[in-house]
């Protein structure tokens, strides 16, 4: 530092370690010399690691000896911005931070010279690797059968340099196993033309640094500490290269998480874990335990997925959101009907909570891009807006590509590959034959292309390729575009501004390129402003790079660095460039943020990584899909679906159709739900519908997502607006509506009806399927248990919460709900059988008739087809045993109560009334024919009659005290249609009490309490 430059301020220690926990804070104050600090999802990790940066230059380090290596551009710009609010004072802006790949690029542009790279040397994206192979493949006339295209090609390659194998060495290897196989030509052919064209493909960068840091280690003797992040998906070369970049002082912290390794298919290296610890036998591990992202329901839902691997370490992870609801696991008809479900659960859900959750909350995660075929277009019947994570990123879009390799070919015109893109665009009667014949000719001739064009048109040489007369006049205009711009660059005017952007405009101004892009663009497109923005982007890096924001120099060291005459604006063309090239190289697509509303996101699983939204659906959860028909690691696949799941924070949705088609020949095939969650262990913690959305829901998705709860004003505002034809999750291969088919939650969920809550609210089906109040769970304890309790307010199966009730004990409000869940039940049953009747042809009057006189009094009831069997463990089966030994109900029709506790307290019994005592009582005689005629005009009635829209609240049925009776409504509302606390036991019993005959709909039950019963008993 110069003794002119005024002290830095102190860096306030405190505001660094506020608000960490405490493995957070142990981790970032840790005094080891190699931490592993393995970080599961939502535990922190960013933050964590940011903090070791700043805590390391509050400690006296200097930023500029301190690298930083990330996976992507946007990780880094975050991770700068966050070090920037702890500490300020622009020390951010002098760490050697970026990925890997920048990082390399770096050293190379300083250093590379010592192993003879020249300094100008160009970056070969994904596109220019694939345009040579498949140059190479038409060359030598070689088969693109059986994995030979280009694409994979491409990857072999790239995994061969990932685990550091020279196509040298290759070849080698084939030749001691007695084969001769065309792929190794064409890597050897490739290498050979990436170097004639003097570009680096990624995997070079990484390799040629590697080269450079093991014959000149004094490239990085300055740096004195090497943080990483994302290490579970770093490669074997990035591995070598942590290790050089600490070798002076052997200071390396890494942040990872073995659950979360999913990029094998870019040769990432899960076992660098382990190797570590071996390379560096002093490493200090440390866990980061909490989760402060998902719902515990989820994280109790993702742990038994992830941990059906064995082999994986154990290790904890907590909790810090209460329980929330049960994930859901839907099975649909098809992939057609599987999307439309997505949009209809959107819409509901955005209507019955007061639009609590935007369209921006919510995301779509496949396993591959070819899922979202008949999603997006339910997006665009239903005007959902959306956005595709699997596009197409800015610098790729084919109107930008053009703009950058001309630039390309202006700072390197041997860049054959860039040159062959653009030497016809805009159009310069130069056919795609004339320049394939032109590259072939340079190959040929040993020489570059422009090297080529250049003598033929200054007539040093005869072209063998037909060209005409036109065609050599455009070639003329072309090379004298690329010298005049080249001449722009070095001059006066330009060569000191440090700016790139009047270089551009000159240049398209010469081409006349927003004529060749207007006319060349589809109705409706607007692809000009794209091209605005790129010099835009340009402006903007050239500036941060002046003010050393971006891309600052590599500090001196002991070895020498390349002396450089470029002016600044040379530099800074080549450094956009180089930028412009990584940033394709593994960042998503960017996207705008949207105001309002917001955007739907469909995006990869991998994509996905390292995000999170409020909602997250996994549609396509099948065999084939997730894990993968072609990916041969299934623990990969397995940690795949971990990563999709860990990304949801309140809500998550998986779904899969039952019957697929095949989208050539249109054949249909069965499929099967996915191993990873078809475990037992899995069934009781999910459910197979939607969940009922009541006050306590949305007050639980408020306290989740740090949001204010919607009004019950607001809430009844969205639902008019929305106009739902059901409100609950239902779709047309369920059941009927009124029929009770939903899965009962059993990792901790409460099932009593609320007293308060949002006043003048209804919920669905007038039921509850809510967490804990907030005090049951501030406490709460996580535990791995698979162990059964009733307690006062929760049923766990993974989760024990404070308590105090004796287990196997319920109050005697519980109980009462719990007879009223029942009494929906009940009714929701005649629903059915009553629909299912009138689907059958059979007339109302017939469905009471009595059974046969004769029938034998051994038969059993016939057990419906579609019964499923009875989960042990859940939550009815306990009510169940309690409720079996109770007397049938009565057969009086029942009268729909308005709610009004005094006057339902002040009604006396009837002369003639039946009365069901909690305690013991005698069984009653048979139906009266009265009653059954009752019955009989009662299901004529509800067959006639559509539900009713105002059904009161249960609430203020089952808890008004000092009630002598419970009377339950004459007709089934739809919205009690799917009771959110009846298990699958639950669907079972309804449906094999269909088949048995019945005596009434409704009963009536003294439920009052003692004193009721002693009165009644007088």
């Amino acid at each position: 530092m110069d003794a002119s430059s005024p002290s830095p301020e102190p860096i306030d220690v405190a505001k660094i370690l506020h608000g960490l926990n405490h493995s957070q804070r142990d981790a970032v104050t840790s005094s080891a010399a190699i931490l592993q600090i393995l970080a599961p999802p939502g535990s922190g990790k960013t933050r964590t690691l940011t903090s070791r940066v700043a805590w390391m230059l509050a400690n006296g380090m200097i930023p500029s000896n301190i690298i930083v290596a990330t996976f992507t551009n946007k990780a880094s710009k975050e991770m700068k911005e966050r070090i920037s609010k702890m500490i300020g004072g622009g020390l951010e802006n002098r760490l050697i931070i970026g990925t890997f790949h920048s990082i390399a690029t770096r050293y190379l542009r300083k250093y590379g010279h010592l192993i003879d790279i020249p300094r100008e040397f160009g970056i070969a994206d994904t596109s220019d690797s694939s345009t040579i192979i498949t140059r190479i493949i038409k060359r030598n006339k070689y088969p693109t059968t059986d994995g030979n295209d280009a694409g994979n090609i491409r990857s072999r390659i790239s995994t061969l340099k990932a685990k550091r194998m020279t196509v040298d060495e290759y070849i080698l290897s084939q030749k001691k196993n007695n084969h001769d196989d065309e792929f190794g030509k064409i890597y050897k052919e490739y290498e050979k033309e990436l170097k004639s064209s003097n570009l680096l493909d990624f995997d070079d960068l990484l390799l040629r640094c590697l080269d450079l840091l093991r014959q000149h280690p004094l490239c990085v003797s300055n740096i004195e500490s090497v943080l990483i992040d994302e290490f579970q998906d770093t490669n074997l070369v990035q591995f070598d290269l942590m290790c050089l970049f600490a070798y002076k002082r052997n200071k390396i912290t890494i942040v990872g998480d073995p659950d979360q390794s999913i990029y094998g298919f870019r040769a990432a290296e899960i076992g660098n874990l382990k190797t570590m610890k071996e390379v560096y036998p002093d490493t200090i591990v440390i866990n980061l335990e909490e989760n402060y992202r998902s719902s515990a329901a989820i994280l109790h839902c993702s742990l038994e997925v992830i941990e059906q691997d064995k082999a994986r370490p154990q290790k904890g992870i907590t909790p810090t959101h209460e329980i929330g609801i049960s994930p859901v696991l839907r099975k649909l008809p098809s992939p057609d009907a599987e999307a439309r479900w997505i949009i209809q659960e959107i819409l509901r859900l955005r209507a019955l909570t007061g639009n609590i959750f935007k369209f921006s909350d919510v995301a779509i995660l496949i396993r591959s891009g070819g899922l979202a075929r008949d999603i997006e277009p339910q997006m665009n019947n239903f005007r959902i807006p959306y956005r595709l994570i699997a596009g197409t990123k800015f610098f790729e879009r084919a109107e930008i590509k053009v703009v950058l390799d001309y630039l390309r070919v202006v700072v390197n015109p041997n860049n054959s590959e860039a040159l062959a893109k653009v030497i016809n665009v805009p159009p310069r009667r130069l056919g795609s034959k004339s320049i394939e014949g032109l590259v072939a000719e340079a190959y040929k001739r040993g020489m570059t292309v422009w090297t080529l064009i250049r003598k033929g048109v200054r007539g040093d040489l005869t072209f063998q390729t037909p060209i005409t007369k036109p065609g050599e006049r455009s070639l003329s205009q072309f090379i004298k575009i690329i010298l005049d711009t080249q001449n722009l660059l070095k001059s006066v005017k330009c060569a000191e501004q440090g700016n790139v952007a009047p270089i551009i405009e000159s240049l398209l101004e010469k081409i006349n390129y927003k004529n060749h892009v207007e006319s060349h663009q589809k109705p409706g497109e607007d692809r000009w402003p794209h091209v605005e923005e790129l010099i835009v982007q340009a402006t903007e890096f050239c500036n941060n790079l002046a003010a050393g924001i971006d891309e600052a120099d590599l500090p001196d060291t002991d070895a020498e660095g390349n002396p450089s005459d470029e002016s600044k604006t040379s530099v800074a063309l080549g450094k956009f460039l180089a930028n412009a090239a990584l940033a394709t190289a593994k960042d998503g697509p960017e996207v705008d943020e949207e105001d309002g509303e917001g955007v739907l996101t469909i995006s990869t699983i991998h994509n996905a990584k390292g995000l999170e939204w409020p909602i997250v659906f996994v549609p396509g959860c099948y065999t084939g899909s997730i894990p993968h028909s072609r990916s041969d690691d299934t623990d990969e696949e397995r940690r795949l679906l971990y990563v999709a799941m860990t990304r949801a924070q309140t809500l998550l949705y998986l779904s899969y159709p039952c019957e697929l088609r095949d989208r050539k020949s249109g054949d249909k095939q069965e499929s099967n739900l996915c191993d990873f969650l078809a475990e037992g262990q899995l069934a009781p913690l999910m459910t197979s519908k939607g969940p009922v959305i009541t006050p306590q829901t949305i007050l639980s998705f408020s306290k989740i997502m740090a949001r204010d709860c919607p009004s019950a004003e607001k809430v009844k505002e969205t639902l008019e607006a929305a106009q739902l034809h059901w409100q609950d999750d239902w779709v047309e291969s369920d059941d009927p509506p009124g029929t009770v088919s939903r899965t009962m939650p059993m990792n901790g969920y409460n099932v009593y009806q609320p007293r308060g809550g949002i006043q003048g609210f209804r919920s669905i089906g007038q039921a509850v399927q809510v967490a804990p109040s907030s005090k049951s769970i501030v406490n709460a304890v996580y535990s791995r248990t698979d162990q059964f309790s009733v307690n006062r307010t929760t049923v766990s199966s993974g989760f024990s919460t404070t308590t105090t009730t004796m287990q196997g004990f319920t109050s005697a409000n519980s109980h009462r709900s719990m007879l009223a869940g029942s009494q929906l039940e009940c009714e929701a049953d005649i629903r059915r059988q009553v629909l299912k009747r009138k689907s059958d042809g059979i007339s109302a009057g017939d469905s009471n008739e009595s059974q046969p006189q004769n029938q034998s009094k051994n038969s059993k009831p016939k057990t419906a087809k579609n019964a499923k069997t009875k989960p042990e463990n859940t939550l009815m089966n306990f009510f169940s045993r309690q409720t079996d030994t109770l007397p049938p109900p009565t057969a009086r029709p029942l009268v729909a109560t308005s709610g009004n506790s005094s006057t339902n307290a002040s009604r006396k019994p009837e002369k003639d009334e039946n009365l069901i005592y909690l305690s013991s009582s005698p069984e009653r005689p048979p139906p009266r024919p009265e009653i059954v005629a009752q019955n009989r005009e009662l299901q004529e009635r509800m067959r006639r009659n559509p539900p009713i829209k105002g059904f009161p609240p249960l609430s203020s049925i089952s808890s008004s005290r000092g009630s002598s009776s419970y009377a339950a409504p004459t007709t089934i509302s739809r919205m009690a249609a799917t009771v959110g606390t009846v298990s699958s036991s639950g669907t079972a019993a309804a449906a094999s009490s269909s088949s048995a005959p019945r005596k009434t709909l409704g009963m009536r039950r003294a439920m009052s309490g003692w004193s009721d019963r002693q009165a009644a008993r007088k």
